[in-house]
């Protein structure tokens, strides 16, 4: 006789594809639980870099600082930060005014290294006192700015 309790169960699926789906659902606009229910099921099931920091960075766009349990797990990850994923967590911990955690976490001539591609990694240099020859991250445009106005906005 076929056992009946298996199909009343959701499927599993792995850590890879929740974490896809989420990326997906975030990719498509859809800022809302089911998708950072799917992130957080990637971090919970595989507890690898990639994972936290896409959960943390959904919870970021939703408004959400990271927990002391998720700067517990991104500790952990310190020490051996592929550089794709450094100027990532630089700009998180900034934005979440923990600069003296970045201060302590990263040597100087890294940071010096990040500011080429992270704008907060290149204030802190600078706040530091040190001096940086890359760019900021950003450039100033010139070009004549062009106002659209529509709907009730206001006319000048």
């Amino acid at each position: 006789m076929m056992d009946m309790k298996h199909l009343n169960q959701k499927p599993y699926y792995p850590a890879l594809i929740d974490y896809h789906i989420g990326k997906w659902r975030r990719q498509q606009g859809k800022y809302d639980r089911t998708t950072l229910i799917y992130l957080r099921k990637a971090w919970r099931k595989q507890a690898s870099l990639k994972h936290l920091l896409g959960y943390l960075a959904f919870r970021r766009d939703l408004g959400y600082l990271p927990s002391a349990l998720l700067l517990r797990a991104l500790a952990k990850h310190l020490q051996n930060l592929p550089r794709r994923y450094a100027h990532q967590l630089v700009n998180l911990l900034c934005e979440c005014d923990m600069k003296s955690s970045v201060h302590q976490s990263f040597a100087p001539e890294t940071l010096l290294d990040l500011a080429e591609r992270s704008p907060a990694a290149a204030e802190l240099v600078r706040q530091s006192g040190q001096e940086t020859t890359h760019t900021v991250g950003y450039w100033r445009d010139y070009r004549p700015i062009r106002m659209n106005y529509a709907g009730n906005s206001p006319t000048s």
